[in-house]
């Protein structure tokens, strides 16, 4: 089970630089800002089902170009939309049903859509709190036969989730910065239809709940900031309705690292207002499927 790069950005903070603490609370009128962030993201697996005489292992490679567009009225509240394009090539190969199978394909095409929506508080000097809905809607419904072991390219089930950032200032004025945050994230994804990517029109597919927890540090220079975080995602109650039977997953474990540097910079060609310029990456380990993955982005943002 996945969940497509677009959520996964999202609670990695790619697009949040700069639209927290004092920036927020000095806002003096309402602003628009847009977020471009090239990345390239790889992943292999190991999949043993001995129920389904399983025995798999699957590559997928994704190149993408996700998108972000927020718009900020004031510092109490924000709306965003996100979404992405990109190719994602795969390679399964091993045994299914005890037959042997290796399957190679490549497809193209929009990630989910994602709009959320959330209100910023500062309770006490130094602290702040923002509590977000988001909801995703799949730009592509259709199945095949080559998602039977899921796609990192739009996840083909409507999504309903919410969550809340907690972080805390150490030190913030013009020259430097230290601020540490807590995020804690649940997406429900809705069952559909499982046919035909499961042989039976009556089948099911159930990706479940996807529950984040994130810690994460950032500290700023002048018009430089870094930031490093660790991302635990639980992915529970997910199933296949297989008619007749059930094949459910047990819940299990996914363990993230990131980094990523952003510049500021007060001038830009052909730009009137700030331009951000980022670079960040992440490694991703899961026991449960002995899943490795390797991400490295790129993320360019300015307001108007």
């Amino acid at each position: 089970m996945a969940i497509t790069l677009v959520y996964n950005l999202k609670i990695r903070r790619a697009f949040g630089v700069g639209l927290e603490g004092p920036a927020v609370q000095a806002l003096e009128q309402d602003k628009w800002v847009i977020s471009v962030l090239p990345i390239y993201y790889q992943r292999k697996r190991h999949i043993v089902e001995t129920v389904q005489k399983i025995d798999v292992q699957d590559q997928h490679k994704v190149s993408e170009v996700l998108l972000n567009l927020r718009y900020v009225p004031n510092k109490l509240w924000w709306a965003e939309f996100s979404t992405g394009l990109g190719k994602e090539t795969a390679n399964t190969f091993g045994t299914l049903n005890q037959r042997a199978s290796d399957v190679i394909y490549t497809r193209k095409g929009l990630d989910d859509l994602v709009f959320s929506a959330g209100v910023n508080a500062y309770p006490a000097k130094n602290w702040a709190i923002v509590m977000y809905g988001l909801g995703g809607i799949p730009a592509d419904r259709k199945l095949s036969t080559l998602d039977l072991f899921d796609t990192l390219l739009g996840t083909r089930c409507y999504a309903l989730g919410a969550g809340y950032e907690i972080s805390y200032a150490f030190f913030n004025d013009l020259e430097r910065a230290l601020t540490i945050f807590f995020q804690n994230r649940l997406i429900h994804f809705f069952g559909r239809n499982g046919y035909p990517a499961l042989s039976s029109k009556q089948s099911e597919i159930h990706l479940g709940n996807v529950t984040d927890f994130l810690l994460a540090l950032r500290y700023r220079s002048q018009r430089n900031i870094y930031e490093a975080g660790f991302n635990v995602t639980v992915f529970s109650q997910a199933y296949l309705k297989l008619h007749p039977g059930y094949l459910a997953t047990k819940p299990f474990a996914r363990e993230s690292a990131y980094i990523s540097f952003t510049h500021i910079c007060s001038c830009f060609p052909l730009f009137t207002h700030p331009v951000l310029l980022g670079v960040g990456g992440d490694v991703t380990r899961s026991a449960f499927y002995d899943m490795h993955a390797l991400a490295v982005w790129f993320n360019f943002s300015t307001t108007f």
